[in-house]
């Protein structure tokens, strides 16, 4: 007795198999699965980190140092300013502080800040005084020039005021102008989520 199938009864499987997942195909070809969107949604490249001190019990918020906008005309020659920003709140809930630190650090030539500089900032079209920063340290940088450290401490809800400002643009003088630009301001405002629950 011939125990051989026909050849029909072999390839049946085959072509089913081949059927099936050419309409698997023929479907994901015509309804192609949504790119997944970045999760970088800001502008800016400033690192912010939050970092939690179990010794102390507290969480601090920092801004990494981030280069502001200088204006040509008041730069005091060759220089750059960068601008760290923190705050920290006790324990791991997230709370608005009662002030945010600015550091201001320069590096420049033939020109030194006071021991105090009152800074004061173009905000919405008024001029507002942020205080007084204070120079707390200075050591040298490459090629003869300084460098510098200016600390200032703004009231929580005045810096609130300025990243929630209608501008693009925030306007800062401390002996020379800088900026708060749009990337700043987002930044900053970024920085100020942190602080809420």
């Amino acid at each position: 007795m011939d125990n051989k199938k026909p050849l029909a009864i072999l390839i049946l499987p085959v072509l089913i198999s081949w059927s099936v997942l050419s309409s698997a195909i023929a479907l994901a070809t015509a309804h192609p699965q949504a790119k997944p969107k970045s999760a970088n949604k800001f502008k800016h490249d400033a690192q912010i980190k939050l970092i939690y001190d179990k010794a102390q019990d507290q969480t601090v918020v920092v801004l990494e140092p981030y280069p502001l906008a200088v204006d040509p005309a008041n730069n005091f020659g060759y220089s750059e300013l960068l601008m760290k920003a923190y705050f920290k709140y006790p324990g791991r809930t997230p709370r608005e502080p009662e002030t945010i630190t600015f550091d201001f650090i320069w590096s420049g030539y033939d020109f030194r800040f006071e021991k105090r500089t009152k800074v004061t900032a173009k905000l919405d079209g008024q001029q507002v005084d942020l205080g007084e920063a204070e120079r707390v340290a200075a050591r040298g940088a490459p090629e003869g020039g300084e460098d510098q450290r200016l600390v200032l401490f703004v009231p929580y809800d005045l810096f609130t005021r300025i990243i929630n400002t209608k501008s693009d643009r925030v306007e800062l003088n401390m002996r020379g102008y800088f900026y708060f630009n749009k990337q700043t301001l987002e930044a900053l405002r970024q920085v100020a989520s942190r602080a809420r629950p």
